[in-house]
């Protein structure tokens, strides 16, 4: 809908076939454009880069389970959570590394790569694969993780800005911070875990994910239409 909604507007290339088909990462990669510095209008599907990566994960991640199931079998004293685990494990550590390595050489063009973002995805799908044992975790221990996860999003919120060079290293911050929170509130328990499941927080976060697909081409489209006649137009 939203790439009908942008046909319906402004003149389309091929970066909209891109978002359908969840590659839109690639090709603003190779634009090598901060994702910081692009205006509204100049391409009204850019935030699908990350939904792209997300995507992409989701064909890794069976191909993984695939891979933990023949390792249990090959070697029969290796349940398949743990192979499972070690192949997610290799999947974070080279992928982190690529993020280090590229974002120090590549810039702009790193954001977007999905080898430098595989391993934040790997860091949630962990905690999946731990699944009910993080429900066991001790109240105090839930109180610390809650405290440090809020604490690390703040600190990226208030102090990340179109100068850091992002992911590499500082990335681990917010995906760290998330993290945290998800330990924290899985046991049901602690001080943070109650003041984020009151008030319109559980509202805002059950609509978010919607907001996220719409809300930038909505503005794009909102700003287009609004344009007087004979102004340059976006592309999709």
């Amino acid at each position: 809908m939203l790439t009908v909604g942008t046909w319906a507007v402004a003149p389309v290339d091929r970066v909209s076939w891109w978002a359908t088909l969840y590659l839109a990462n690639w090709r603003f990669a190779g634009q090598a454009t901060a994702y910081s510095d692009t205006e509204v209008t100049e391409s009204l599907l850019i935030h699908y880069w990350s939904l792209s990566i997300e995507e992409q994960f989701y064909v890794l991640w069976p191909l993984l389970i695939i891979g933990g199931i023949w390792t249990s079998k090959v070697f029969p004293a290796v349940p398949l959570k743990r192979a499972l685990g070690v192949l997610l494990g290799l999947l974070i550590a080279v992928s982190f590394r690529f993020s280090v390595a590229l974002t120090d050489n590549l810039g702009p063009e790193a954001y977007y790569l999905t080898q430098t973002r595989l391993w934040e995805m790997g860091i949630g799908a962990g905690l999946a694969l731990v699944g009910t044992n993080l429900t066991h975790v001790p109240t105090p221990i839930a109180h610390i993780a809650g405290g440090a996860g809020i604490a690390s999003i703040l600190y990226a919120v208030l102090t990340f800005d179109e100068t850091t060079a992002f992911p590499g290293r500082v990335a681990l911050i917010p995906v760290l911070g998330a993290a945290a929170l998800i330990v924290a509130g899985a046991g049901g328990s602690g001080i943070i875990n109650r003041a984020l499941a009151s008030g319109p927080l559980p509202l805002v976060g059950r609509l978010s994910y919607a907001w996220y697909l719409w809300h930038w081409p909505a503005i794009g489209i909102a700003i287009i239409i609004d344009r007087p006649t004979g102004t340059a137009q976006t592309r999709a």
